[in-house]
């Protein structure tokens, strides 16, 4: 199960099944994965960011306002040979909300930053009370961890 979450578009494909099953019950962003960057002739609308390979906590991660910045992009990917991901970036993100279930206990993060990554710079980290929404989505999720 940890292999699996280290490559995005393997657990997103996993969590696109528990989105068919609970539609909107079960949101989720839309995600594109594209194994080179030659293959990115077709994108989300713009602003997207983009995704290189298995990099997490802002690394290899891009926003892009339009076709031009991407595709000059796509020329620095490709001396690389990763795989890159697309989503529409989220333009009016209050903050990021992370749920944490470990047993039978449950407890839930908002975390504000003013950097569009979220996860750069200086974040407020509270702990918050959890939604029952917010416990579907960590029990459901968690199935596709064993």
């Amino acid at each position: 199960s940890i292999h699996r979450a280290l490559e995005r578009p393997v657990l997103y494909s996993e969590m696109l099944g528990l989105y068919k099953t609970h539609k909107d019950k079960y949101p989720l962003i839309s995600m594109s994965y594209y194994s080179s960057p030659f293959a990115m002739l077709f994108t989300p609308e713009f602003p997207l960011v983009a995704k290189v390979g298995y990099a997490e906590a802002g690394y290899g991660k891009m926003k892009f306002n339009d076709a031009g910045e991407l595709k000059d992009f796509s020329g620095v990917v490709a001396l690389h040979g990763d795989y890159v991901t697309l989503e529409r970036y989220v333009e009016d993100r209050e903050c990021d909300i992370r749920v944490q279930k470990i047993g039978d206990k449950y407890r839930a993060f908002e975390r504000r930053n003013a950097n569009w990554k979220g996860n750069q710079g200086r974040s407020e980290l509270k702990e918050v009370e959890v939604s029952e929404k917010w416990k579907f989505w960590a029990d459901e999720s968690g199935k596709l961890c064993g």
